[in-house]
């Protein structure tokens, strides 16, 4: 009863420049600056890696990761397989990716495995590839290509 009350019920304003909005009621989220809404956030993410088969899905605070080793042209399709799953799992939690953000970092010598690999967005567009990408405030790079 004491999270419904904390979750329920609560107004918001804007305020910019000196003028503030009206109040309008909050539908969803937790108030930001909480102890409480970190905690919630994290049960409420708890089985977004259900059905997940084969990648690695870790999360910290708001940024999730897939990770897979495509060591063949046979496992090219399962990384967008596990994601469509994790599309699914965001369908059902009235949950809304950003999809701006998504990124893929290719390593590994197999060329042509690299350039089989291509992944969608919920909203079937195709997700950039990247040589850099910063997570969780580190740098990775992938190694260029090397034909030895």
């Amino acid at each position: 009863m004491w999270i419904h009350a904390f979750l329920t019920g609560r107004l918001q304003t804007v305020s910019v420049g000196g003028s503030q909005s009206q109040k309008a009621q909050v539908i969803s989220g937790v108030p930001q600056g909480s102890v409480l809404g970190p905690l919630l956030f994290l049960i409420y993410m708890g089985d977004i890696n259900e059905g997940v088969n084969g990648s690695n899905l870790s999360s910290f605070a708001d940024d999730t990761s897939l990770s897979l080793p495509i060591t063949s042209t046979e496992d090219v399709p399962n990384p967008q397989r596990d994601l469509n799953t994790v599309y699914a799992w965001a369908s059902r939690n009235n949950m809304v990716f950003n999809e701006e953000k998504f990124e893929i970092l290719r390593h590994g010598q197999h060329q042509e495995i690299k350039t089989e690999t291509n992944l969608l967005t919920e909203g079937g567009h195709g997700i950039s590839t990247l040589q850099t990408a910063k997570c969780l405030g580190i740098w990775e790079e992938t190694a260029p290509f090397t034909n030895t």
